[in-house]
């Protein structure tokens, strides 16, 4: 049933391009309708053979009883013993009964052996009717499975149908929005080059009425002021704080890294900002540049005497050397 289904979804996914919704249901229906009419004919040939094994069994069994019906007779009648008399002529009446006696036992046993071959054929077609029962049943079950598998199909190719064509009148409006894009794109950029031919053409004169030589001069002068301030904005001040995050044993000295470096050596201003020291004791600080390139200085922080200094912290601030 699976394989039924994967069949006809490649068949839907490959004809749905091709023809309409309509011609799709139908063709499909038409093809289930067909399988589903073979099982009905397959079913009715299965029902007539049920019905005449059936009468077949009743003729067997009515057959069966008339033979009972001739076993409950023990003696042959009188008109057989009379033609049995009339063929044995002058025999004893002795000879005649064990005759009789013995004709008798053979017809019985014949009729037994027929009667057990009866019963075996009885039991046979009942089997065969067993079978043929179950085999209706299941086709049935079948017919009933493949109706609806049937349904199942049919339900499941509408939804794609109609996922398809949802799918494309999106798609469809998608390549309208494409082609008013495109033909937005193409007017920007038809606009785009008209204004680069009418720069360019502004660019030209620009360049012809800068010729003579003192607008030429005037030119060189202000590019020398722009690449000095251009040199002048790569380097920037730096400024920041100098202390210790914890209280240090005075005295400490601490390593300041410019970031980024300057190109020379600076020119740096630094001032106490905090000073935490012990109130029964004068107060002595210190702090001063031990050592300094243009990618860091070295600051040194200091107390004497009996001073108890619990923590400081110095600003600074580094600018590059000018010429002025």
């Amino acid at each position: 049933m699976r394989t039924l289904k994967l069949m006809l979804c490649a068949i839907f996914v490959q004809a749905v391009w091709c023809v309409p919704k309509s011609s799709i249901t139908d063709s499909i229906y038409q093809v289930l309708s067909s399988k589903i009419d073979t099982i009905n004919l397959e079913l009715a040939v299965i029902r007539n053979e049920q019905v005449q094994t059936k009468q077949d069994l009743i003729q067997a069994k009515t057959e069966l009883k008339r033979i009972e019906a001739d076993q409950s007779f023990d003696v042959p009648n009188n008109t057989a013993g009379e033609s049995l008399f009339d063929a044995l002529g002058n025999a004893s009446t002795s000879d005649v009964i064990n005759y009789l006696r013995k004709a008798f036992q053979s017809e019985k046993a014949h009729h037994k052996q027929a009667l057990g071959q009866i019963k075996a054929d009885v039991a046979f077609m009942w089997s065969d009717l067993n079978t043929l029962k179950a085999t209706v049943a299941t086709l049935n079950d079948t017919q009933g499975n493949l109706t609806r598998d049937v349904f199942e199909v049919g339900r499941d190719v509408e939804y794609d149908i109609k996922t398809v064509n949802d799918t494309l009148a999106r798609i469809h409006s998608m390549a309208e929005w494409l082609d008013t894009s495109f033909t937005s794109l193409n007017g920007t950029q038809q606009q785009t080059n008209e204004t680069v031919s009418l720069l360019n053409n502004d660019v030209n004169l620009l360049k012809s009425s800068l010729m003579n030589t003192s607008q030429q001069e005037e030119m060189t002068n202000l590019r020398e002021t722009v690449s000095e301030i251009q040199t002048s904005l790569e380097e920037k001040c730096q400024s920041g704080e100098i202390g210790p995050l914890v209280r240090p044993l005075y005295p400490v000295t601490l390593t300041i890294n410019f970031r980024p470096a300057f190109n020379s050596k600076p020119a740096i201003v630094y001032g106490l900002k905090v000073l935490d020291s012990a109130h029964n004791t004068n107060v002595r600080v210190d702090g001063h540049i031990t050592e300094m390139t243009s990618a860091f200085f070295k600051f040194k922080i200091r107390s004497w005497a009996d001073t108890v200094m619990y923590g400081a912290k110095f600003s600074w601030m580094a600018c590059p050397k000018t010429d002025t």
